[in-house]
């Protein structure tokens, strides 16, 4: 069975040093955004602005993050935090082993998740057990990351 084979035709030399030339800077983009990646994975921590210091913000301590407006409460189990920033942003900052994103107002740690039920996810928050809506656009890859038996 014969394959189909892809191939550029190019007259021009310049315009084939040119094509050349685009490809290598996109593998360069792509590998440095791995790189950026797989560094950030490697890092335990960040440290946040809120009111006029910097706080350390240890990863396998917080149990879910809730966007509010312009703000982002950063939840753990006996305190909250909240800082001047977008989910979208945190996210972009979290490890993806341990959080996942379960609805567009919330993060979730895969480490603290406790249960699921039917749209809802239950984590612990000041010792009860906090209910966090899963939208249906973030539940299949919730499903996916969770350890099913």
């Amino acid at each position: 069975m014969n394959k189909p084979v892809s191939c550029l035709i190019v007259d021009d030399q310049q315009a084939s040093i040119d094509l050349l030339s685009d490809h290598i800077l996109k593998i360069h983009r792509l590998l440095h955004d791995f790189e950026k990646r797989e560094s950030q994975e490697k890092e335990n921590f960040i440290f946040v602005e809120s009111g006029n210091k910097m706080v350390r913000i240890n990863f396998e301590e917080v149990v879910f993050l809730e966007a509010l407006g312009n703000y982002v409460t950063i939840v753990f189990q006996e305190r909250k935090l909240t800082v001047h920033t977008s989910l979208t942003y945190m996210h972009s900052l979290l490890p993806e082993r341990i959080f996942v994103r379960v609805h567009k107002s919330f993060i979730a740690s895969l480490r603290f998740i406790q249960a699921v039920s039917g749209n809802e996810l239950l984590l612990p928050y000041n010792g009860v057990m906090k209910k966090l809506p899963i939208g249906q656009t973030y539940k299949q890859d919730l499903m996916k990351r969770l350890r099913i038996v």
